[in-house]
């Protein structure tokens, strides 16, 4: 029953050649993928590129897939600088545009804001995140908004786009639930973990006057899919840190006891990014659990991934967003694996 409701979406950074990211999109679709997103943190390790332009290239290459920005953010772009992006991508993509947005930790840090507090939420920059929402769906509608001093408008309504907000702390997660077409949940795929941030995104809606069964719930899951476990978990293990340092309530809730939080040494730019994989593997082994590795990310072989996101689905969760260990590489190996042994599991 589930099975056929849940679709896949990829997450291919803008880290190559362009010509080459649109490559990679052609054959995500082609292998059944639903939805292909990338990440909107500039110059990150020096090597990622603007994902509207690398995007608008993957609209040339493809004709099903909905194309998405795993997020932007309200503080490193203007609202009317995302509004106007986003529009010039959907009407290359004609109409397969999804606006992604959130906190932006990763982008904050490439040019010197403060990331995420202790508990994943984000102080101030959670209530500018609602402005800015309520500026781009103003925007979009052909409303006229105020912009300090200036008043804008735009000359004719432009199709109103989906807006999501990626959330992991209980505050944006319910945020979300309020405002958003669709919410990117980032708390690993733990069923507690899901559960408890489906009750938050359930209480915002709830709180807002809004049916939370139309709200889109796309699960974000770190991925390392191989028949060999131990090194489908090594790989993962930096990416699971990023739950030890923002969110260890996530890890606890899952079971698993937190002690160190932080790489003992810093690794560039952070642990869960790392330009230099093999480093990042190393430190995170210091103090990152297998035991939290596998319960909070896709790890281990294709069968056991099948199961799941079979479970996943049963949450009511619609979508499975995969992301792979390695952030400045296209991934070409998920691509493949999931296409030939994951989503064939969830076709009708």
């Amino acid at each position: 029953m589930a099975d056929a409701r849940i679709s896949f979406g990829i997450r291919i950074p803008p880290c190559e050649a362009v010509r080459e990211v649109a490559r990679a999109a052609r054959a995500a679709e082609a292998g059944g993928f639903s939805h292909v997103w990338t990440l909107d943190s500039p110059f990150l390790a020096g090597r990622l590129l603007d994902p509207y332009l690398t995007l608008g290239a993957c609209a040339g290459t493809t004709t099903r897939v909905r194309l998405g920005v795993a997020v932007t953010n309200a503080v490193s772009r203007h609202p009317l600088a995302t509004a106007c992006a986003a529009l010039t991508l959907d009407e290359i993509a004609e109409g397969r545009t999804i606006l992604g947005i959130g906190s932006g930790d990763s982008a904050m840090r490439t040019v010197g804001l403060a990331a995420a507090d202790a508990h994943g939420t984000h102080g101030d920059r959670r209530a500018r995140l609602r402005e800015t929402i309520g500026i781009l769906r103003a925007i979009l509608a052909g409303e006229a908004v105020q912009l300090g001093e200036c008043r804008f408008q735009l000359e004719k309504p432009r199709r109103a786009l989906p807006i999501y907000v990626a959330a992991t702390g209980p505050r944006m997660l319910e945020m979300a639930g309020e405002l958003a077409d669709g919410v990117i949940i980032q708390v690993g795929i733990h069923r507690a973990c899901v559960e408890w941030a489906l009750d938050h995104i359930r209480r915002g809606a709830v709180r807002a006057g809004r049916d939370p069964a139309g709200i889109d719930i796309v699960c974000s899951t770190f991925a390392a899919v191989g028949d060999d476990r131990r090194l489908a978990i090594d790989r993962a293990r930096p990416l699971t840190a990023w739950f030890y340092a923002v969110a260890p309530e996530l890890v606890e809730i899952s079971g698993v006891r937190v002690g160190q939080r932080q790489p003992a040494r810093p690794v560039f730019p952070d642990i869960s990014h790392a330009a230099d994989h093999d480093e990042a593997m190393v430190e995170a082994k210091r103090y990152v659990a297998d035991e939290a590795v596998e319960k909070l990310c896709l790890v281990g072989p294709p069968t056991e991934c099948v199961a799941r996101i079979r479970e996943l689905a049963t949450l009511g969760v619609n979508q499975v967003f995969l992301r792979h260990y390695l952030t400045y590489r296209i991934p070409w190996e998920l691509i493949e694996v999931a296409s030939r042994e994951i989503i064939p599991a969830f076709q009708p």
